[in-house]
């Protein structure tokens, strides 16, 4: 038995019902549900490491996400983005919310060569910032398109 934490999908409003239904058959009943602002919030406790098993499907049918966990002994708290570029490819990626701000030692060392500073600053900020969620909806329906139309070059 790993460690077991609390887990809290975020998805559009429009995708709430069919993520309920991919992760309750997945994963449980969530054990809190909330919308606010556009978005379900979907709450899961005692996830193995929090991997949610149906997260996989969540993606394959083309609805974008942030799962996040919480920290235990063996891993810190984090987030894993899911959404889809401007070409209908999916990406996906962990961030560790240890990981959210620049290295302030390596800020500090940058402080006096602005090209530098501004590229380490932007570099980091493209490493930890998901696409957003206002192109979900055009690229999340290119993604499907695409899975229709020729399923084999969908890699995700």
């Amino acid at each position: 038995m790993g460690d077991r934490v609390r887990v809290l999908i975020t998805v559009r409003l429009e995708d709430g019902d069919k993520t309920r239904e991919i992760l309750t058959k997945t994963d449980g009943a969530p054990v809190d549900h909330y919308g606010s602002d556009g978005f379900d919030h979907l709450a899961f406790d005692e996830i193995n490491y929090g991997n949610l098993d149906g997260l996989k499907q969540l993606a394959e049918a083309g609805i974008p996400f942030d799962s996040a966990w919480g920290m235990r002994a063996e891993f810190g708290s984090g987030t894993l983005y899911s959404r889809y570029n401007d070409y209908g490819g999916l990406i996906q990626f962990e961030v560790y919310d240890t990981e959210i701000n620049p290295d302030i030692h390596r800020l500090l060392k940058l402080i006096d060569n602005y090209k530098e500073l501004k590229e380490y600053i932007l570099i980091h900020k493209e490493q930890t910032t998901p696409l957003p969620w206002e192109t979900q909806d055009k690229n999340s329906r290119l993604f499907r398109t695409i899975r229709l139309i020729a399923p084999a070059t969908i890699n995700g």
